[in-house]
Parts: structure tokens; C-alpha cells; sequence
């Protein structure tokens, strides 16, 4: 004779369920409780969102600069006014990514173009007006000190200078510099930020979408 495990009740040799309660008096005949869930791992609902490797950046970069230049630069170099063609990208650098990443879901065209998108770095949330004109900002402030140190230092080369591959060189290197270790700067740093996403508190990542 043994007893139930529910009730205590007394239970028959063989009995597979307790008169009293109705609980099964086998383990074989207990009913089994919920097993936890656990989606297979290539289903991943939403988005994956790691983040944005350096050449995908890259390519997004080149993507929208390609892009200003066919629109603002090429019409002012077909005046022949190179002075007033960097600022006028300079300045439309600015209203292009600053209004881009702020109404059209932290991407401009090349982002889109690369997969890639513009977040805020504390919560990865839409990126605010105030963060992508800080962001902006300083990498306009960028090229204008490059177009600053083009046009000062290397305003009137000689001839010897023009015909000098070693003075075209140094002028390619300084002119580039300052933006060179700014989209550099990925590279090696933890959050693969650059330093204009790290003045304006935001962080670049993946936007793959996936099946669930």
C-alpha cells in the first residue's frame, strides 16, 4: 500500500491514478509541464543590428560625395570658380547629411545604397537635429581647414612646383589629412566611430533585414 503523492491519499498496488485527487500515481502517467522555448538560431526577429564595418562606411561615404559633386561641384568647376565650388559643398555637405540623418531614418542615399544607418549611440534610437548638427558640423569644419590649407599654402606654386610630382603629392596629402584620420579613425576604435560621430554622441550600424 502507498499513498498519494498529491493528497496522501491511500492508493492500491498498480493503481495509475489516486480515487481521491486524480493525480497519476506513476511518473509515466504524469503529464509533462511546459518545456522552455528556444528559437533556432538563425531566426533573429527584426533587425540584426551589430555594427557598420569600415570599408561599408566607406563606400557609403564615397556614394554621397560622388553624389555632391555631380550636383554642386561640377557646375561650379565648369565656371572655373574652384574657391566658391568648396565652399558651396561645404555648405551643402552640411544641410544634406544633417537634414538626412535626422528625417529619413538616420540615412542619407549612400547609407541606404550600403545598408547601413545613423543612430543614437546611447540607445540606438533616431538620431536628434542637435546630435546631426554637431555630427555634421564638425566634419564640414573639417573640410573647410583643408580647403583653408590648400588655398593658403599652396595659393601660388611656381612652375617648377606645378610640374613637381613630389609638391602634387604633398598637396593631395595635406589637403586630405585632417578628414583622412577623422574616416580613419573606425579602424581601431571600439565602437568603429569616427570623431565627428563621437562630438555628436552617435554610432553607424548594419541594417540587415532577416526572416523570422
Amino acid at each position: 500500500m502507498s499513498r498519494c503523492a498529491k493528497c496522501g491519499a491511500e492508493v492500491e498496488v498498480g493503481q495509475r491514478f489516486c480515487g481521491t485527487c486524480g493525480a497519476a500515481t506513476s511518473p509515466m502517467d504524469a503529464m509533462p509541464g511546459m518545456l522552455p522555448y528556444f528559437p533556432p538560431e538563425n531566426t533573429i526577429l527584426g533587425d540584426s543590428q551589430s555594427l557598420a564595418g569600415f570599408w561599408r562606411r566607406v563606400a557609403s561615404f564615397l556614394i554621397d560625395t560622388l553624389i555632391l559633386i555631380v550636383i554642386i561641384q561640377l557646375p561650379f568647376n565648369a565656371f572655373h570658380n574652384y574657391r566658391l565650388s568648396g565652399i558651396a559643398v561645404t555648405i551643402a555637405s552640411f544641410f544634406y547629411w544633417s537634414l538626412m540623418l535626422t528625417y529619413a531614418n538616420g540615412q542619407t542615399l549612400g547609407m541606404r545604397a550600403t545598408q547601413v544607418r545613423t543612430v543614437n549611440a546611447t540607445d540606438r534610437g533616431p538620431v536628434l537635429m542637435a546630435q546631426a548638427g554637431a555630427r555634421t558640423g564638425l566634419f564640414c569644419v573639417l573640410m573647410l581647414l583643408t580647403n583653408f590649407v590648400h588655398v593658403i599654402i599652396y595659393k601660388n606654386p611656381t612652375l617648377a612646383e606645378k610640374a613637381s610630382e613630389n609638391h602634387q603629392l604633398s598637396v593631395l596629402f595635406f589637403y586630405s589629412l585632417p578628414r583622412i584620420i577623422d574616416l580613419a579613425w573606425p579602424i581601431w576604435d571600439k565602437k568603429k566611430q569616427t570623431l565627428h560621430d563621437k562630438f555628436g554622441r552617435t554610432i553607424v550600424i548594419k541594417q540587415t533585414k532577416v526572416l523570422i
